[in-house]
């Protein structure tokens, strides 16, 4: 608490705004202080640290980010002195309550209804606006975002079950011992700054921008559900690195973890924000066990039969599938492949069609 209190001190003077007020603001909660310090500074920043806002993160010390990011959203819009209480009403998810109020006030459509439909389901508020933006204004037949975002989360949830079905409960210094061989891994890939900067950012960083809406997956004491199923980070980064460790062909396990790592730092939208955790835990759950957990797939995107040209290209989207490079390790993979697909057309031309891929691509023969 000590260190905490003192980097949140730090983070006040470098900024001018160490009065005594603040200081007192951050000794009510010393274990919180450097949030608490970093939502003052982000208020600072945009002329809103005013004694209702400085009230309003004392009240929620644990979200001070999340409602400093999201005063400043609304208030850009002019919109904050009569909706401050709408983030308060929720203040875990105030920053996307804040966009969402913004897309609603774009079109005309901001309502005490409407408002009052966004604290029914606060997680999804994006997804909410944009769904009254459609009821109203059919025309632009505007798709419901979760559709798309959320359509994998019963298969990932499904195969984090599996896990849990046959690892059981993970006691807490196994967890953290999983976490901390990830975090080695990363730090490993020095040959690819730009892959590491990325997972730390995911893992730990703050806010890059006032837009940014989810916060980083090691969150302390933060939870989420995906498909009704209560996770935290390090519960599923160790679960999946505690199956991989396990995988009995070591090149089998390095590949996996390269597929885990990069497709985590997929999780990035068009704007360079963190994608919520539900989507980290998709990527990270995509990377590590599709291809390595007999019958999870999730980039499955054809119903009915699956011509060869249509099947190579599903079989190479799998990430574990492009870090193969001998001839025996596609043909398992390729067997392993039909087995959960078998509305693939004809088996034989898929075959000679990989056989294709291994020769141009100089696959390797093991002796």
């Amino acid at each position: 608490d000590a260190t905490t209190l003192a980097m949140g001190f730090m983070e006040l003077n470098d900024h001018g705004i160490l009065c005594k007020g603040l200081r007192e603001q951050l000794l009510r909660y010393p274990e919180l202080s450097l949030s608490i310090a970093q939502g003052l500074i982000i208020l600072h920043s945009k002329k809103l640290l005013s004694d209702v806002n400085r009230r309003a993160l004392d009240q929620y010390p644990e979200q001070a980010q999340d409602l400093a990011h999201g005063f400043v959203l609304l208030d850009e819009q002019d919109l904050l002195e009569e909706y401050r209480d709408a983030l308060l009403f929720c203040p875990w998810f105030a920053q996307s309550l804040a966009q969402a109020i913004k897309i609603l006030d774009a079109l005309d459509n901001l309502t005490p209804a409407t408002i009052h439909q966004l604290h029914m389901d606060p997680a999804d508020a994006v997804a909410i606006a944009h769904r009254i933006v459609h009821e109203v204004l059919e025309p632009l037949e505007l798709p419901d975002p979760r559709e798309d975002v959320h359509k994998h989360d019963e298969k990932v949830r499904d195969a984090i079950l599996e896990l849990l079905n046959q690892q059981g409960a993970l006691d807490q210094p196994l967890i953290e011992e999983a976490v901390i061989a990830f975090i080695e891994y990363i730090l490993q890939q020095s040959e690819d700054p730009q892959i590491q900067s990325t997972a730390f950012y995911l893992l730990y960083g703050p806010s890059k921008a006032d837009e940014d809406l989810f916060p980083p997956f090691l969150k302390p004491q933060e939870s989420w559900s995906l498909a009704g199923l209560e996770l935290t980070g390090e519960a599923v980064i160790a679960h999946l690195w505690v199956y991989l460790e396990n995988l009995k062909d070591p090149q089998e396990c390095e590949n996996a973890k390269q597929s885990m790592l990069s497709c985590f730092t997929d999780s990035i939208d068009d704007f360079n924000h963190r994608v919520c955790n539900q989507g980290k835990t998709v990527n990270l759950v995509r990377g590590a066990l599709q291809g390595y957990l007999p019958g999870f797939l999730i980039d499955q995107e054809i119903d009915g039969p699956i011509s060869t040209d249509q099947a190579i290209a599903l079989f190479f989207k799998v990430e574990a599938h492009q870090q193969i490079e001998t001839i025996s390790s596609l043909t398992s993979a390729a067997i392993c492949w039909l087995a959960e697909n078998p509305n693939v057309e004809d088996e034989e031309e898929f075959y000679k069609a990989l056989q294709q891929v291994a020769y141009l691509g100089q696959f390797e023969e093991e002796s």
